[in-house]
């Protein structure tokens, strides 16, 4: 049984990639699911000033900790102004810090990653930056990237639960957790 880490590439508490991560980790039948928020993780800014004055945040070790204890990942990426959000971003940053061979940091884990966004575009650019970003960390990505365009149109919450309209979508993203499943 692998261990499956989610979490959502934004540190909103209300994120619409934070509902999509829950309602992905209740898709997994046979792996044990941690979903983690980024917002339970704070973290300054970081600077190299920072870090001599006061070394690297008890945060980034924990999150550390948590990526070495999972086996794979499913990650949404929160798109801000065509990119990743700054809270993503940094929180890599700072993770680039705990290890001075931070290239190997995802070496042997594998990553999903999907996104949503009230617009379109479904945050593909996001996603294409976060690809860039974690193949530095030496992750092996899973094939292909899942995007769910107009969320408040492609999602309803009933009383059993939130339902994804767009079939291409959630048929793709249940076909990649099976996948992730064997």
């Amino acid at each position: 049984m692998k261990n499956v880490l989610l979490f959502a590439a934004s540190n909103n508490p209300e994120s619409i990639n934070g509902k999509l991560i829950n309602y992905t980790a209740g898709l997994f039948k046979k792996h044990k699911t941690n979903v983690l928020r980024l917002h339970d993780y704070p973290l300054p800014v970081y600077s190299p000033v920072t870090e001599a004055e006061q070394g690297i945040p008890k945060n980034a070790m924990l999150f550390k900790d948590q990526i070495q204890h999972h086996d794979a990942f499913v990650i949404s990426v929160a798109e801000h102004n065509r990119s990743v959000t700054a809270a993503f971003k940094n929180t890599l940053d700072w993770l680039s810090r705990t290890d001075k061979d931070y290239s190997n940091m995802l070496s042997g884990k594998t990553i999903l990653l999907i996104s949503t966004s009230p617009s379109p575009g479904g945050a593909r650019t996001a996603l294409a930056n976060a690809e860039n970003m974690l193949r530095a960390f030496g992750a092996t990505l899973f094939t292909g990237t899942i995007s769910l365009v107009n969320y408040f149109e492609n999602v309803s919450f009933t009383s059993s639960g939130m339902q994804i309209k767009e079939k291409n979508f959630s048929d793709n993203l249940k076909k990649s957790v099976d996948q992730l499943e064997k």
